[in-house]
């Protein structure tokens, strides 16, 4: 990105932006840019606001799955995936506002399964009473 003249930084928050909950960023570039390591930068991304200490107050974006080293000539580089969490950009109360949705969700559709096994068995019951 650096050598093409583009913003390496914001090429990472655009795909952060555009990736779905996980969604797989794969990257190779050089190892350090601009006195940071890559993995470093990617490591802090994260949507929203920042606390008093200028602290990222939300979810990270990024999970790293794996990287490595890349021997090419000239200059250092590294290769990796990272993928989009679920989670990413929300502060903790709308994770856990999130989870008891999702849970509160998982239990109206055990519940909504379980009374239509209950009408099927009550019609199978029916017709074979005839």
């Amino acid at each position: 990105m650096k050598d093409n003249g583009q913003d390496w930084k914001k090429s990472i928050r655009e795909a952060a932006r555009v990736l779905k909950p996980g969604g797989r960023f794969l990257f190779v570039e050089q190892t350090e840019l601009d006195g940071e390591t890559y993995i470093d930068v990617l490591a802090s991304i994260a949507d929203g606001e920042l606390d008093e200490d200028g602290n990222p107050s939300t979810y990270p974006v990024f999970e790293l799955v794996g990287y490595d080293d890349v021997d090419l000539v000239l200059v250092p580089h590294i290769a990796g995936v990272v993928v989009k969490t679920a989670y990413a950009g929300l502060s903790q109360e709308e994770i856990e506002k999130k989870t008891s949705t999702d849970e509160k969700d998982r239990i109206a559709d055990l519940s909504i399964t379980a009374f239509e096994r209950g009408l099927k068995k009550r019609k199978k019951k029916k017709k074979g009473g005839k």
